[in-house]
């Protein structure tokens, strides 16, 4: 150790000076690095939140999505600083792409149904108070959520998941004005 710390002397002060003001840079283009994703991410989350405040009855499904985006943006954030200051990443993104398809595999059905929950709220094709015909069932709409659509028939309440709407052919008609 001695002889290491010797060495490094031995090339003089100003390298030493170099290697620390070297070092420094980096640690700062690290540290910006992380900031610019974990503010992004930041915004975006905002974002999400703001385009769905119209919609309060997705306010718990807005809230894991804005959380999702920012432990994203945070992630991401962490592995560019690191490649950024030398350390080798790509064990760990492996491992993250590896955990990414196994929670894909697994919420697949989950995830199909948050999709056609987007798209239903994005391009309306049926609202609350028009009667729908999908997979079998009919009956009138009564809410709309990210995960499914909910219809009543009489005294049945009935759950159709979103995947559903945006595969199986459907049948809207609009309510009336007497309705």
């Amino acid at each position: 150790m001695m002889q290491e710390i010797a060495g490094l002397l031995g090339h003089g002060e100003g390298h030493l000076t170099t290697l620390a003001a070297a070092a420094a840079v980096k640690l700062l283009i690290a540290l910006l690095t992380f900031a610019i994703f974990f503010g992004a991410a930041l915004i975006a989350a905002r974002l999400v939140c703001r385009l769905t405040r119209l919609a309060p009855e997705h306010d718990v499904a807005t809230q894991i999505i804005a959380r999702l985006i920012r432990i994203l943006g945070a992630l991401f954030g962490v592995i560019s600083a690191l490649g950024t200051l030398g350390v080798d990443v790509s064990m760990a993104l492996t491992g993250i792409g590896l955990a990414g398809a196994a929670f894909s595999l697994a919420f697949k059905d989950v995830a199909g149904s948050l999709f056609g929950g987007v798209l239903i709220a994005l391009y309306r094709p049926f609202k609350p108070g028009d009667r729908l015909t999908i997979a079998g069932e009919s009956g009138k709409v009564v809410s709309i959520n990210l995960r499914h659509s909910v219809l009543m028939d009489g005294d049945r309440r009935i759950f159709i998941p979103n995947t559903l709407v945006l595969s199986d052919p459907l049948i809207v008609e609009p309510r009336t004005l007497s309705q």
